[in-house]
C-alpha cells in the first residue's frame, strides 16, 4: 500500500491495529498510531519524506505499539518514534535523515531487543531519549550510527537497562 500521505493513520478512538506483512508506504508516515494499539508482526514501513522530523512509523501518545519480524526504512527521514509503551523485537531500522533518528523516545517504557539500528546522516543519532522517568530496557542490538550511538536529552532521571549488544557512534557511542 502506498499513500500520498500516510500508510495507516489513526487518532485517538483506542483503536486495534494488527499489522501481519507487506508493505506500508507513506510520502510522510508509514504508520502514524496516536493513543491506539497497533501490533506488528511482520511487515516493511517506508517514510519518503525528506525531513528528520518525519518518520517510518509513529506511535504517538498513550499508544501501545508492539513490533516483531519487520522493517523500517526512511533514505531522507528517521525510523521510528514512540511517546508510550512499546516492545520492539527483532526489527530492522535504517534511517537516512541528516541530524535525524533511528528510534527516539519520548514519555515511554518498554523494551528494544534483537534489532539492528542503523543511521547513516550526518549528525544523526542511533537512539534518542528526550524525557525523564523514561525506562528502557536494550538486550542484543546492534546500534550504528553516523554520529551518537546514543543520546540523552532534557533533564531528570531515567532508566536505561542495557543488557547487551553492540552500539557504535562514528562521533561518540
Amino acid at each position: 500500500m502506498t499513500a500520498k500521505e500516510s500508510g495507516i493513520y489513526t487518532e485517538g478512538h483506542r483503536d486495534y491495529i494488527t499489522v501481519e506483512g507487506g508493505k506500508i508506504t507513506g510520502n510522510v508516515y508509514g504508520v502514524r498510531a496516536y493513543n491506539d494499539e497497533v501490533n506488528v508482526t511482520g511487515g516493511e514501513f517506508i517514510s519518503k519524506h525528506g525531513s528528520r522530523d518525519y518518520y517510518a512509523f509513529v506511535c504517538d501518545y498513550n499508544s501501545i505499539c508492539n513490533m516483531k519480524d519487520a522493517t523500517f526504512t526512511s533514505d531522507t527521514a528517521s525510523g521510528i518514534y514512540v511517546r508510550g509503551t512499546s516492545n520492539i523485537d527483532n526489527v530492522t531500522i535504517n534511517a537516512g535523515a541528516n541530524n535525524g533518528w533511528g528510534i527516539s523516545y519520548y514519555d515511554f517504557s518498554g523494551t528494544l531487543k534483537n534489532s539492528t539500528i542503523k543511521t547513516t546522516g550526518t549528525e544523526s543519532y542511533g537512539l534518542y531519549s528526550s524525557n525523564s522517568g523514561e525506562v528502557i530496557t536494550l538486550e542484543n542490538n546492534d546500534i550504528d550510527s553516523k554520529n551518537i550511538g546514543i543520546y540523552l536529552a532534557g533533564s531528570g532521571a531515567r532508566t536505561f537497562d542495557i543488557k547487551s549488544g553492540t552500539i557504535y557512534g562514528e562521533k561518540y557511542g
